[in-house]
C-alpha cells in the first residue's frame, strides 16, 4: 500500500473517531480549550510547587537519610520547576492580551519540556516502579492538562512511546521481565490515547449543544422583544425599557420625553391599495424612524397597528419637539403615493409630544397618556403635524 493510501486511512479513521467542531464555533471553541489549558497548566506548576517545597523540608529534617539518595533527582526537579514557574507566568501574561496564538504556542513548549524532563529523568532511574511512574503521571498530564485536539496530541505521545521504548530496549539497567513492562506501557498507552478522544468528543458534544441552546434562546429572546412585520421593539419590550427609565430619571431628576405617532389615514390607504402595500408602507416608516434614531438610550417601538412610540431618555420638551418636527418631514420626503389622504399627496404621519420629570410613586403610563392626548388633538388639528402636551 503506498504512503497515500495509508494517509488517507489514518486520516479517515481519524474523522471516524474525532467529532468535528462546527465551523461557526471553532474559534471559540479553541479559546475556551486554551483557557482550560492555561488554568490547569497553573493548578499544575503549584501542585509541583508545593511537592518540592515538602521535599525540601523532609530534607531539612533528614538530611543524610535522603540527600545522597535523592540528590540528582531533586537538582533535576528543581531546575524543572525553575522553567515551568517562569512559562506559568509568561502564559498568564499572554492570556490577559488574548494572543491565542503565541499562548498556544508556549503551551506547546510546556509539553515539550514536560516530556523532555520525564525522558531525562526515566533514564537517570534505575527503579522499575519509579520508572513505570514517571512515565504513566506524564502520559495522563499531557492528557489532561493539555486541552490539545487528538490529532495533535496522537503524534506528540506516540512520539513520547517510541522514545521510551527505545529507552527501554538500549537501557543497559536490568528490568525484571521486559516484555510485560513493554506490554504494560502498551496497555497505559492505548488507554490514555481512547481516553482522550472519548473526552474531546464528549467536549465537542457538550460545547455544540450549550452554543445551539444559547443560540436559541438569544433566538427567542429577540423574537419576545422584536414586532415581527417592521423588525423594531414591540409594544412589551417598550413598557419594560419605559418602567426602567421612568424609575432612573425619577430617581436623578432628569426629563424623559415620548412620542406618540400616528400613520394619517391609514385605513383608507389600506381599502385602497390593500394590507399588503399596507405593510411595505408599515416598513418604509419604521425603518425611516429607526434611521432617525441617533443615541443608543432612544428607542423606537411599534405600539400597535399604525401606531408608533419614540422614547427618548434625559432630552428636555424643546429638543424633543424638534426632533418631531424633523421625523414628520422626513416620513413625507420619503414620497410614498398615498391616494386618498386630504392633507398631502404622500404617506404623513401625525405626533404628539410629552415630556416629564418623574414624580415619585407616579406611573410610568402617564407620559404615554399625555403623548397620546397631544397626538388626538395633533389629528384633530388637520394631521401631518406635531403637538406638545
Amino acid at each position: 500500500m503506498s504512503s497515500t493510501k495509508i494517509k488517507q486511512a489514518v486520516r479517515s479513521l481519524c474523522d471516524t473517531l474525532i467529532t468535528p467542531v462546527p465551523p461557526e464555533i471553532k474559534e471559540e471553541f479553541s479559546h475556551i480549550r486554551l483557557r482550560h489549558t492555561v488554568r490547569g497548566l497553573i493548578i499544575f506548576s503549584m501542585v509541583e510547587a508545593a511537592y518540592a517545597a515538602a521535599n525540601v523540608l523532609i530534607l531539612q529534617r533528614f538530611p543524610v537519610r535522603f540527600t545522597h539518595i535523592h540528590s540528582d533527582f531533586y537538582v533535576s526537579l528543581f531546575s524543572y520547576l525553575a522553567v515551568m514557574t517562569l512559562l506559568v507566568f509568561l502564559v498568564a501574561g499572554f492570556f490577559k492580551k488574548k494572543k491565542d496564538r503565541m499562548l498556544w504556542g508556549l503551551c506547546y513548549l510546556f509539553a515539550f519540556l514536560i516530556n523532555s524532563f520525564a525522558l531525562l529523568n526515566m533514564i537517570s532511574t534505575e527503579s522499575e516502579r519509579l520508572f513505570l511512574f514517571i512515565f504513566t503521571s506524564t502520559l495522563f498530564i499531557i492528557t489532561f492538562v493539555f486541552n490539545f485536539k487528538p490529532r495533535l496530541f496522537i503524534p506528540s505521545a506516540v512520539l513520547f512511546y517510541a522514545f521510551t521504548v527505545a529507552m527501554l530496549i538500549n537501557n543497559h539497567y536490568s528490568f525484571k521481565e521486559m516484555r510485560n513492562l513493554h506490554l504494560f506501557l502498551l496497555y497505559i498507552f492505548l488507554s490514555m490515547m481512547i481516553v482522550k478522544t472519548l473526552y474531546y468528543n464528549s467536549q465537542v458534544k457538550l460545547f455544540t449543544e450549550k452554543a445551539r441552546i444559547h443560540e436559541m434562546n438569544n433566538m427567542l429572546d429577540a423574537l419576545s422583544k422584536t414586532d415581527e412585520l417592521t423588525k423594531l421593539n414591540n409594544r412589551r419590550f417598550l413598557l419594560r425599557y419605559m418602567d426602567f427609565l421612568w424609575k432612573q430619571c425619577g430617581r436623578l431628576r432628569l426629563p424623559v420625553s415620548a412620542l406618540m405617532i400616528d400613520v394619517d389615514y391609514f385605513k383608507k390607504y389600506n381599502d385602497t391599495l390593500g394590507h399588503v402595500e399596507g405593510d411595505q408602507a408599515l416598513i418604509a416608516i419604521a425603518q425611516c424612524l429607526k434611521n432617525q434614531i441617533k443615541r443608543e438610550t432612544d428607542c423606537v417601538a411599534r405600539f400597535g397597528g399604525e401606531e408608533f412610540v419614540c422614547l427618548l431618555p434625559y432630552m428636555e420638551k424643546e429638543a424633543a419637539l424638534n426632533f418631531a418636527k424633523d421625523l414628520v418631514q422626513t416620513v413625507e420626503k420619503m414620497k410614498i403615493p398615498h391616494p386618498m389622504s386630504t392633507c398631502s399627496p404622500y404617506v404623513t404621519i401625525s405626533t404628539g409630544v410629552a415630556s416629564i420629570i418623574p414624580a415619585e410613586n407616579s406611573p410610568h403610563t402617564r407620559l404615554l397618556d399625555e403623548a397620546d392626548k397631544a397626538l388626538y388633538r395633533a389629528k384633530a388639528s388637520g394631521r401631518n403635524q406635531v403637538v406638545a402636551a
